[in-house]
């Protein structure tokens, strides 16, 4: 009897591995994506663009045709399309924190937690004039640069004309008071301003009076755990809360999303630093959030609703993803990550099979499977529906690994199949590993740096008493 088994759901890791019962849902689920068609494919990979030095960049934007990067010590350089960059520092970036950047058009302004800088598109970066305070993040909304000060429920603001832009007063100022929690950072959505607090989030809109401008509109019983978590995506905000879940908006109410990981965010020593990005690229929309100090990145795809697990792959072992900061350059059209160990930048795209020197490696390891029944079965043989002829003529074929666990025991031996070379057919792949179970894990690992599409997947099997 020919069964299918389940690959077009994502990762769950919410229960044991031992009672994850569902077929359907891969209990680990690395460096792979799940397309429309529902196949599994690889994540896209990394390409050097250039390598800044010793220290590993923190935050990077895009302005004046250019990425703009801030190294860990708090260097910023611009740097074009073909990789040649230039020091535009004139004064390193004040403070500690990871930067905030907002442009209006004209400056980009950046914050890192002390006095904030802007630069104009040439020449060095220069200090903010008008003696703004200190702050980690800044914004631009309706002709205004707004900043949180640090440790405050206080905003400041400048503007709404450039000159005014130039000018800062203490007396410009509103406050998220509603709660006596601080302000971690804010955002600009749907033009208010999103204020979020250890323990609420507020939302202000610009009223059109220049004396106060923002006034509060909105209130909601929700904080936030990890400031940099903050992301935009799909009309909507996304974010870390104060109960360390994954929670976005659906008309203004907080709702929870990432059930799939709750259990092991929930036992992470540190999730403060956690950062996401928003990354829609070719043919897939993503939300990436890491954890450095727990060496973890999810993946959450915000179109088809599943989550993934990306990392590198060192010597053998897992290592963090590469990706300490993310930019999309709009007018080339190309996505860009950083490595959190070095000043490499890297071009993420689909058509690397690599991480720079590095392979990924894809798994996917199933739940509980038992067909539904819990009787004895006998596994005849499996049918992979993969993508074949991948290989590259006169090297080594590259290989796809499987192994099996039944009933809560230890993983068989792998087998090692052949994924070929161009001009096979496209034909299912049998592998006969055979056994008798009630409940059986089925591994897939790829480490060969190789276009794998894995479409379908089958067992041969027949039912037996219990």
């Amino acid at each position: 009897m020919l069964k299918p088994i389940p690959i077009n759901q994502g990762s769950f890791q919410n229960v044991d591995e031992l009672e994850h019962g569902d077929a359907g849902t891969a209990h680990v689920f690395k460096n792979m994506l799940i397309n429309d068609a529902g196949s599994n494919v690889a994540r896209p990979g990394l390409v050097e663009l250039i390598d800044l030095g010793d220290e590993p960049v923190i935050g990077m934007e895009f302005f004046s045709n250019k990425i703009v990067a801030v190294t860990r010590d708090r260097k910023i350089y611009s740097i074009s399309r073909d990789g040649s960059y230039t020091d535009i520092t004139g004064t390193a970036l004040e403070g500690g924190s990871r930067p905030c950047f907002a442009s209006d058009g004209t400056y980009l302004a950046i914050a890192g937690g002390g006095a904030p800088r802007r630069w104009g598109g040439n020449v060095n970066t220069e200090l903010m004039p008008g003696s703004p305070p200190n702050c980690a993040y800044i914004s631009y909304l309706d002709g205004y640069f707004v900043l949180n000060l640090i440790n405050d429920q206080e905003f400041r603001w400048a503007g709404p004309t450039s000159a005014a832009r130039d000018s800062w007063s203490s007396a410009n100022f509103f406050a998220a008071e509603g709660l006596p929690d601080k302000t971690l950072t804010h955002t600009i959505f749907n033009r208010e301003v999103y204020s979020f607090g250890t323990d609420s989030v507020e939302v202000f809109f610009n009223y059109g009076d220049t004396g106060v401008p923002m006034k509060r509109t909105f209130f909601m019983d929700t904080g936030c755990g990890a400031p940099n978590s903050v992301v935009q995506a799909d009309n909507t905000l996304w974010w870390l809360d104060n109960n360390r879940r994954i929670v976005t908006m659906s008309q203004r109410t907080p709702i929870f999303i990432s059930s799939p990981f709750d259990r092991v965010i929930k036992e992470f020593e540190t999730v403060s630093d956690c950062f996401g990005y928003k990354i829609d690229i070719e043919g897939f929309y993503l939300i990436v959030w890491v954890f450095p100090s727990e060496g973890r990145t999810f993946c959450y795809d915000y179109k088809n609703k599943y989550w993934s697990e990306w990392d590198g792959f060192e010597n053998g072992l897992s290592s963090i993803m590469r990706m300490n900061s993310y930019v999309f350059a709009s007018s080339w059209n190309e996505h860009f990550v950083s490595d959190p160990e070095n000043g490499k930048i890297y071009r993420l795209t689909n058509s690397v099979k690599t991480d720079g020197d590095y392979v990924k490696r894809l798994i996917r390891r199933t739940g509980q499977i038992d067909h539904g029944s819990g009787i004895r079965k006998r596994s005849n043989k499996y049918l992979f529906h993969v993508k074949r002829g991948v290989g590259t003529p006169g090297e080594t074929e590259p290989l796809m690994q499987i192994r099996v666990k039944d009933d809560g025991g230890e993983w068989s031996e792998p087998e090692m199949v052949g994924l070929g070379f161009p001009g096979e057919p496209q034909e299912p792949i049998e592998v006969h590993i055979g056994g008798i179970y009630r409940k059986r894990q089925l591994e897939i690992q790829v480490t060969d740096s190789v276009d794998f599409v894995l479409n379908k997947l089958e067992e041969d099997l027949q039912g037996m008493t219990s």
